[in-house]
């Protein structure tokens, strides 16, 4: 059971804070409206869907284009035509602008200003890696780093492990001191313990041979157990680096170094299946895989996975593999296919682009971050007051112009129109991410701490602040808002010393309404925790959308 706390009554000069109690009332003098959706088609009513495209454009040598017009541009939705909403070139700058606040409050707004910065996200993905290709990724991102220059863009250098991402170094200028946090990652294993591949003698007695059979067959289902492990922490790192980002404006560029994904994809429907020596079914994680293209669409962020095994021939077999079985060579070619294919497929589904078969990675990266330095933004509207089929649906991207090359995301998933399915696990995600969840901008401060109730525990007091229009409000379900906020305390070793939740659901009139649409709003809570020194994790979660705003900050709370 999560425990609920009461939102405490406010003083008067607290005006947005009255505001958040007057919500509060109503969520709990009102019942839960209940909605019903169908499974295969999604009911947009009476509000537009926006969908903004990115898109680089470039001559046959790769330099960009600028100066392009509206009218050069031809926008494609499965294939029928879609009339612009809004267009502009963006043209980054390198220059990133950190939100001060007094050192008493704590913050997860990065850009105040809200100006297209031209950020890179490097992920060193240790999860889907070779020991021995580990140690090349780091050296190649070292020299990357090296060549930044004097004006290089913001960078920031993530670890993915078995245990999840890591904050190596938040977004910094200085190369050194990111090339410092690089060498600090330590080497691990990859997830992904492959198979027996070892032939059978021919002359091995009949009961050796079906032991040794019989114990491939259940290493190949932990490899299957374990690849599919891998699939799920590769998307919810994903999905994880586009909350961080989702509400800084403009497009993302994500270096993903790596030695492949752990499955394969269709391209046409960008269904999923595990890319092993079985493709078992990922009907049971399909709703968790389209969320997380849904978050990397909305975040704009492009992927630029770097295969850092460089030049590489799957006829070679590994050296401790003496005696190939007969099939060896060709699972090895299709997986060395699959790998590369799921590069492509993942790059052109969010616009970045691929690099493998190179041993010059250094180049690579500076590729990825200089392709991602200027393009241009179009948008337009989903159909409205009709039905939308889920799924992936394709976009097309043409310049009418012989000299030109455009490349976009090659399309979007529309998912299931039940808003809050996997939303208490993707929060609970976020409460032990090491990343802040960007999408809703908050603002807080302890207030007090104060003696509780439980003998030896004290009470601390905290306020946020969220921006004015922060949440969303469904006008076709009588103004319906739904949130979540939940804070937990935690101590060195990790382990939870306090915590609390808050679900406030109602739908709000006239001048309330009005004041969340256009001011700030004040949300006050408590944790109760025993004297010591704490961690604490604050998500704040919109449940129509599933849009999400996270930070961490320290207390100490003294006896």
């Amino acid at each position: 059971m999560r425990e609920i706390y009461t939102v405490r009554k406010l003083s008067k000069c607290l005006f947005n804070a009255v505001l958040f109690s007057q919500l509060l009332s109503l969520a709990l003098a009102q019942p839960q409206a209940s909605t019903t959706a169908e499974d295969k088609t999604v009911i947009f009513k009476a509000r537009s869907e926006l969908v903004t495209v990115p898109v680089i454009v470039t001559d046959k040598s790769g330099t960009h284009i600028h100066n392009l017009k509206k009218e050069d541009f031809e926008l494609r939705e499965d294939g029928k035509l879609q009339q612009l909403a809004t267009f502009e070139e963006v043209q980054k700058t390198n220059i990133l602008t950190r939100h001060l606040v007094p050192s008493d409050q704590f913050s997860n707004v990065l850009d105040p200003d809200a100006k297209p910065v031209n950020l890179s996200i490097l992920v060193l993905d240790f999860l889907n890696t070779p020991f021995e290709d580990q140690v090349t990724a780091k050296n190649e991102l070292t020299k990357y780093l090296a060549g930044l220059g004097n004006n290089p863009q913001p960078t920031s250098v993530l670890l993915l492990t078995r245990n999840g991402l890591k904050v190596l170094h938040d977004f910094a200028t200085d190369p050194t001191k990111l090339s410092s946090a690089l060498q600090k990652a330590p080497h691990e294993k990859e997830l992904v313990e492959k198979a027996n591949e070892e032939a059978v003698p021919a002359k091995t007695p009949p009961e050796i041979a079906g032991a040794i059979e019989r114990q491939r067959k259940m290493e190949q289902q932990m490899e299957s157990v374990e690849r599919r492990n891998a699939v799920m922490m590769t998307l919810q790192a994903m999905r994880e680096v586009a909350e961080s980002c989702a509400g800084l404006p403009g497009r993302k560029a994500v270096l993903w170094a790596t030695a492949g994904f752990p499955f394969s994809m269709n391209e046409l429907s960008m269904s999923m299946n595990i890319a092993g020596p079985k493709l078992d079914s990922f009907a049971d994680v399909s709703a968790f895989y389209e969320k997380t293209w849904k978050a990397l669409n909305q975040a704009q962020v492009a992927l630029y996975p770097v295969d850092v095994r460089g030049l590489t021939n799957p006829m070679i077999a590994d050296t401790s593999i003496n005696n190939p079985r007969g099939e060896f060579y060709g699972h090895a070619q299709w997986m060395n296919t699959e790998t590369i294919g799921t590069f492509q497929t993942f790059a052109q589904a969010t616009g970045g682009r691929a690099f493998y078969n190179t041993n010059d990675l250094k180049a690579a990266f500076q590729k990825a971050t200089d392709d991602n330095s200027a393009y241009y933004m179009l948008s337009y509207y989903l159909e409205t007051d009709s039905k939308k089929k889920t799924g992936w649906h394709k976009l097309t991207v043409h310049i009418r112009r012989n000299d030109a090359l455009a490349r976009a995301r090659s399309g979007f998933f529309v998912t299931s129109g039940k808003s809050d399915t996997g939303n208490e696990a993707a929060l609970q995600t976020a409460l032990r991410s090491p990343l802040n969840y960007a999408a809703i901008p908050i603002t807080g401060h302890w207030q007090q701490i104060v003696s509780a109730k439980e003998q030896g525990k004290k009470t601390a007091i905290f306020m946020l602040t969220m921006p004015a229009n922060f949440v969303e409000i469904d006008e076709s379900d009588n103004d319906h808002m739904q949130l979540e906020f939940a804070a937990v305390a935690l101590t060195e070793t990790g382990a939870v010393a306090g915590k609390s939740f808050k679900t406030i659901d109602g739908h709000p009139k006239g001048e309330s309404l009005n004041r969340i649409r256009s001011q700030a709003v004040d949300y006050r809570g408590d944790l109760v925790v025993p004297p010591g020194e704490y961690t604490v994790r604050f998500v704040v979660q919109d449940q129509l959308n599933g849009r999400m705003g996270s930070l961490s900050t320290h207390l100490k709370v003294e006896p």
